[in-house]
């Protein structure tokens, strides 16, 4: 599957550096979000570049048919023959680039419940669209402007270390929430 490469240009000198010292980058996605799914397909160019290894986090419905229920991480190995052909494609398009990838299976698929991903493994972004296309009931009733502010805020209520926030805007420009942060 072909992914839109990110130019150079719209990755900052501060968000290179970042990406550079990154070894584990969590991403949000589900089975039908378009703005998932572009950020996604920046995660498998930015990743190959880095060298950092991808958690997809993974916030379909969960199916409480499925037994056990699995957390996470888990591999596309781990997930053949289950419900969520979606995830193992997914991970199968990063292990073609050579990128090092898991997924995690959300209990709640609300994007701020990505904190047991970022308690549990060592999360050293995250990268995030500014806006879902499609936001769970869960993601809806959250409190918080946008997707990256509310997991930004629930990390840093949370995490003695919150990951880096990173945001996707519509034409692939990478930033990060409280920019000032990073600094140049």
């Amino acid at each position: 599957m072909e992914h839109p490469r990110t130019p150079s240009s719209t990755v900052s000198a501060p968000i290179e550096r970042v990406l550079d010292e990154a070894e584990r980058v969590a991403v949000a996605t589900d089975e039908s979000d378009g703005a998932l799914a572009r950020v996604r397909s920046i995660a498998v160019d930015l990743a190959e570049r880095h060298h950092f290894d991808v958690v997809l986090y993974d916030r379909s419905e969960e199916r409480w048919t499925d037994h056990p229920h699995p957390k996470g991480p888990v591999t596309a190995s781990d997930l053949e023959g289950s419900e969520r052909d979606h995830l193992v494609a997914q991970l199968r398009e990063f292990e073609e680039t050579g990128v090092g990838a898991t997924a995690w299976l959300a209990t709640v698929p609300a994007l701020t419940a990505m904190l047991d991903v970022l308690q549990e493994l060592e999360v050293d972004a995250v990268l995030l669209p500014e806006q879902l296309d499609e936001p769970k009931l869960m993601d809806r009733i959250q409190i918080g402007s946008s997707p990256p502010e509310m997991v930004r805020r629930v990390a840093e209520l949370n995490l003695r270390r919150p990951p880096k926030i990173l945001v996707v805007d519509d034409a692939g420009g990478v930033s990060v929430v409280g920019a000032e942060e990073v600094s140049s």
